[in-house]
């Protein structure tokens, strides 16, 4: 059971190490300011937050200037911009293989697209995979370009899903020549059209 006199005795100890720690800081030229935490407090001119910022003036914590006071600053210092060098070119390789999976999928797209003419579903079992790109970040996004033939025919299908518990999900088929393959051409009433189109289906 813990009692007052225990409780107190904690108290000091811990004020005793906090001080102990302050000395040591001070020493490195460590320093705490009194800032203002918000504008309401820079309005009212009183300000609560205490910060520690390091002899070259950079705002650290606790833990950091112990570590730069423990183990050299430049060390450490040096360390931290290799690490966020690092993160840097993961970011700018993650940005640069987003963009080509972009423009994967676009040329994919496009290709498809160009074939002419949008017909109704036909069987794709056999087709080849050109361009499968997932995404599972925010929303389940999947976008799958198949490519083949019938009886000679160039012909492509587009599959695309978009969404979680509320989804959209299209499949859409195009060929060079649908007479020649046997197929039929997609009809629609005008303001499904307007809707494919907007809607790239």
């Amino acid at each position: 059971m813990t009692t007052r006199g225990d409780y107190i005795r904690k108290i000091k100890e811990r004020r005793q190490r906090r001080d102990e720690q302050n000395t040591i800081l001070r020493q490195h030229g460590y320093v705490w300011r009194k800032e203002y935490a918000d504008m309401d407090e820079y309005e009212e001119d009183n300000p609560t937050e205490w910060n520690l910022y390091s002899p070259d003036g950079r705002l650290v914590d606790v833990a950091e200037a112990l570590d730069e006071i423990k183990r050299g600053m430049d060390v450490v210092l040096a360390e931290r911009q290799a690490a966020k060098e690092a993160a840097d070119k993961r970011k700018a390789e993650r940005a640069a293989a987003a963009d080509a999976a972009e423009a994967e999928l676009k040329q994919a797209l496009d290709d498809v697209k160009a074939l002419g003419h949008e017909v109704e579903p036909f069987d794709y079992t056999t087709f080849h995979i050109v361009c499968d790109q997932r995404s599972y970040e925010t929303l389940t996004m999947i976008d799958t370009i198949y490519r083949g033939q019938i009886n000679g025919v160039d012909c492509g299908v587009i599959y695309s899903y978009t969404g979680g518990h509320d989804y959209n999900e299209s499949t859409t088929f195009w060929c060079a020549d649908p007479d020649s393959a046997g197929l039929t051409k997609m009809q629609r009433d005008g303001l499904s059209q307007t809707f494919a189109d907007f809607f790239g289906g």
